[in-house]
């Protein structure tokens, strides 16, 4: 039996480590004011990354939400990045298109550490054997825009195995975003 564990042990961090896996760990807090309220439209921003990535940070957070059954829609796509738009501008224009939320995601930090490998860990040979890990820290608060107050907050830090690229911390963040914003129960489902 304890032979059996082992190797199922093994094979899930083997699978992990082959597939680029990262973790969120996430803290959030929903304003007692917002307890009954639902968020159906959600417009996403990105904010504190370069181009690529906010694409990219956008557009999965969009996928996460729809997974959920929300509409979203990155505001990349409703506002050409190449246009300067002020907050009161794009509240209006949000608002008028039916949005009832913004959620803005800021990545406040990121980096690599040196941590030992997996074949280091599962018994390999060589002692010395290190591997680059990638992480990244975010801030995301989910905006009312008709009272324009924070209706939830958050503050998320993603790590990956060796094999993650910051694709895998992002999706990890995004679903674990959209799953903590399900589970306040902030998010009103379509049918």
């Amino acid at each position: 039996m304890e032979i059996l564990r082992s190797k199922s042990v093994a094979a899930l961090l083997l699978g992990c480590t082959l597939l680029g896996c990262a973790s969120t760990s996430l803290t959030s807090y929903r304003d007692p004011a917002f307890a009954d309220t639902r968020f159906g439209k959600v417009a996403v921003l990105a904010t504190g990354v370069q181009l690529d990535e906010r694409i990219a940070l956008e557009n999965r957070m969009v996928g996460a939400l729809r997974n959920k059954r929300v509409t979203a829609e990155a505001v990349m796509r409703l506002v050409p990045p190449t246009r300067s738009i002020g907050d009161d501008a794009l509240s209006a224009a949000l608002l008028d298109d039916g949005y009832d939320a913004i959620l803005t995601v800021q990545r406040v930090e990121a980096g690599s550490k040196i941590e030992p490998s997996w074949s280091q860990m599962l018994g390999g040979s060589s002692a010395s054997a290190t591997a680059e890990h990638l992480y990244a820290s975010f801030d995301a608060s989910l905006i009312d825009l008709r009272t324009r107050q924070v209706a939830w907050m958050a503050s998320a830090r993603t790590g990956g195995s060796e094999y993650a690229g910051v694709s895998d911390l992002i999706a990890s963040f995004a679903d674990n975003t959209a799953e903590a914003l399900e589970n306040k129960q902030l998010l009103a489902q379509r049918p």
